[in-house]
């Protein structure tokens, strides 16, 4: 117990204000999320597209299990829907991990019918991954500034 108290003592004073610093950050980007104030692309086109009313329910016309390029057994299922909108029928496709898709399914769209997505395409936010890398620059810029050497 006293050596793992001595060598957290040891530990540059810069090291422990780049915790803090990334600690804080990560903190803001939390608050700043749930407030809205950051928000992603999927969740602004999936609001606007409720805005518009541009809401169409789709029917699932087919489903089948994906396979799978090195031969094992997948767990991935494709759904394939059709909707309509004014009287055109459009298709969409819907990808669900061990279960088979849903019969009916919401469908969004902001101009074109033909680029509808669903409430799932929406979550995706590969942009995320940057609320957890920018506490780790913030944390090396302050270590860095202020004199931090790696040893």
């Amino acid at each position: 117990m006293k050596e793992t108290a001595s060598q957290l003592a040891s530990i540059d004073i810069e090291v422990w204000l780049g915790l803090l610093a990334a600690i804080l950050t990560f903190i803001t980007e939390i608050i700043l999320c749930s407030k809205g104030i950051i928000t992603f692309k999927g969740e602004r086109r999936l609001k606007k597209a409720k805005e518009l009313g541009h809401v169409v329910q789709g029917r699932r016309v087919s489903w089948q299990l994906m396979n799978e390029d090195d031969g094992k057994q997948s767990t991935k299922y494709v759904g394939r829907y059709e909707y309509s909108v004014n009287g055109h029928i459009y298709r969409g496709m819907v990808i669900s991990l061990l279960t088979i898709p849903n019969e009916e399914v919401d469908f969004y769209y902001i101009s074109d019918p033909k680029k509808a997505f669903t409430e799932a395409d929406a979550a995706k936010k590969p942009g995320m991954i940057l609320l957890y890398i920018i506490p780790f620059v913030v944390a090396y810029l302050v270590m860095k500034l202020m004199g931090w050497q790696p040893s």
